[in-house]
């Protein structure tokens, strides 16, 4: 994992700024939507998150940088890059725990599970391109988040294709997709045929404690 425990480094200014209103207040119930099929819940859930300023600022963090395609996943390798090469790992990771762990403790039920760290970048798809989609694969998490850092007028195709609940999502820009990091929830990106599309992905752990 690439951040475990920070220390945090965002003031009140940062999450005004950045942050959905929604997320800081809290109120679970009113704003975090549960994909259902036929009624049946499947344990994924999106929600708004962040800001456009928030999208636009990381995105043109990471064009400025272009260090895209340096991470090279063991056997799902996607065009990316680390959050923490454009110095906003740390509060990003404060951030997950402060406000999506507990959230995910919530809907859940993950009482005494406590944040363990996160592994955080920003993957790119771009159309005509070998990487313009992602094959079904299974996340190294206890649970995962993307959040869209593009609008859904930006791409064409794409979307986050769940083939055991038979799910398409596409989200809109600034919300986060979660969903639990084990076999029942393999996830691939659909091929975008025009356009851009970017998503910040976080793997997330909970702390191990080692027994006495």
């Amino acid at each position: 994992m690439k951040s475990k425990k920070t220390k945090r480094v965002y003031d009140k200014g940062w999450l005004n700024k950045y942050i959905h209103q929604d997320l800081l207040s809290r109120e679970y119930d009113l704003f975090v939507d549960e994909v259902t099929t036929n009624g049946i819940g499947r344990d994924i859930y999106c929600f708004p998150a962040f800001t456009d300023v928030f999208c636009d600022d990381i995105l043109r963090m990471a064009d400025k940088k272009n260090d895209w395609g340096k991470i090279g996943h063991e056997h799902y390798t996607t065009y990316d890059t680390w959050l923490e090469s454009l110095g906003m790992n740390e509060a990003y990771s404060s951030f997950i725990e402060d406000y999506i762990h507990p959230l995910a403790q919530y809907v859940y039920t993950l009482k005494g599970l406590e944040f363990g760290g996160s592994e955080n970048f920003i993957a790119k798809y771009l159309p005509n391109h070998k990487h313009s989609s992602l094959a079904v694969h299974i996340d190294d998490s206890d649970y995962s988040i993307q959040v869209s850092l593009s609008g859904l007028n930006e791409y064409g195709g794409g979307g986050t294709w769940y083939p055991k609940q038979k799910q398409l999502i596409k989200i809109p820009k600034g919300y986060a997709l979660m969903h639990p990091g084990n076999a029942g929830f393999g996830h691939g990106a659909r091929r975008i045929t025009s356009g851009e599309r970017y998503q910040l992905v976080s793997f997330i752990k909970f702390e191990k404690y080692e027994e006495k």
